[in-house]
């Protein structure tokens, strides 16, 4: 018989060696190789002492038995050869996760099927660049450093073991490392226009600090008004204000790390009604002597828009424009009869209604 074969393991399958054993006689013309378990067999022609028996289960123990044939008859079983288990290269491990860190990242895997030998480790590759990290076999997390802030990277897995490496995994998420996140600095540029019972306040977006800005709070000084509004806002109104006091604003920045110092004031603000007319001149005196007539009357309130002039006018066509600061117009030598005058006041919004006639009587 043949003596004890031995046996090497593959990839679902073993390399099993022998010995030629003598032919007693008559030649020996073949040989057949047997798996213990399974039975799977195969057989070879005289000149072949080793071959290859696949179809086996990878991670399965084997032991091998060689039988010769020649014109005669079949040889007993050889001894059994050693044990073998077959494998192969682990499988390929499934898409990694990837998290960014300052100038690194965690990259984080399932272990996979060892293919019938236990994993012994595991080789992670950024890309770009090529680092790469060997960790051991009980560990599905690495961290990956000598990265770029600021640089995109994918990162792929390969598990190793006795065998040899399986194939790279499908690359992560992609991830850009940068340096942790803070709260955003101030924003900028604050600046403030008045409204009736309300101001209009704008900025610029500050530095976000590697943490997207949620939203933004605006604060009025005095009363402490505040509103707060998204991120993609960067100019609102605030109500609620008061009418004739004086105000300046201050805005700040949230992200989920925190909150930003409170920016620089703005510039004061007053809110204010909006200007209109001036009021009507009430009740203008007139006083007549010598064909002379004085019309006199009291200020009225601008509304908002400084005024511009006094105007009196009469039923015969008489005329004259007066500053804002004098309230007194003369007529001189007019004709006899009966007048009329009245007064309008204008500022930049436009005239007062004309005042209550005042009638006189020119000798």
């Amino acid at each position: 018989s043949v003596t004890k074969p031995s046996a090497t393991r593959g990839d679902k399958s073993a390399v099993v060696s022998w010995t030629k054993p003598s032919s007693n006689g008559s030649p020996v013309t073949g040989y057949t190789i047997t798996s213990t378990p399974g039975g799977v067999s195969k057989s070879v022609d005289a000149d072949t002492t080793s071959t290859t028996i696949g179809g086996l289960t990878n991670g399965t123990a084997y032991t091998f038995t060689v039988v010769a044939t020649n014109a005669v008859g079949t040889s007993a079983a050889s001894e059994k050869s050693n044990e073998v288990t077959p494998a192969g290269v682990p499988d390929t491990v499934t898409k990694p996760t990837a998290t960014r860190g300052d100038k690194s990242a965690v990259v984080s895997w399932t272990k996979p099927s060892g293919n019938g030998s236990p994993v012994t480790g595991y080789t992670v590759t950024a890309a770009p660049g090529g680092a790469t990290k060997t960790v051991d076999a009980d560990t599905t997390t690495a961290t990956i450093g000598g990265l770029t802030n600021g640089t995109a990277y994918t990162f792929t897995v390969t598990a190793t073991n006795a065998i040899g490496g399986s194939p790279a995994s499908e690359p992560s998420n992609e991830v850009t490392p940068a340096a942790p996140a803070t709260a955003p600095s101030a924003p900028a540029n604050v600046t403030a226009a008045g409204g009736n019972a309300s101001a209009t306040v704008s900025w610029t977006a500050p530095n976000e600090n590697n943490s997207p800005v949620t939203g933004y709070t605006i604060t009025s000084a005095p009363g402490g008004v505040s509103k707060s509004v998204p991120a993609d806002t960067t100019s609102t109104t605030i109500d609620g204000l008061t009418n004739g006091t004086t105000y300046t604003f201050t805005v700040t920045a949230t992200n989920v790390v925190g909150v930003s110092p409170a920016s620089n004031a703005s510039n004061e603000v007053t809110p204010a009604a909006p200007a209109t007319v001036p009021d009507r001149v009430d009740k203008p005196q007139a006083k007549v002597k010598n064909r002379k007539v004085v019309i006199r009357w009291e200020p009225v309130s601008s509304n908002g828009s400084d005024l511009i002039s006094y105007t009196v006018a009469s039923n015969r066509g008489h005329l004259k424009t007066v500053p804002p600061g004098k309230t007194k117009v003369v007529f001189r030598k007019l004709k006899p009869g009966r007048y009329k005058f009245n007064v309008t006041a204008t500022n930049n919004v436009g005239d007062s209604r004309s005042s209550r006639k005042v009638r006189v009587r020119v000798r």
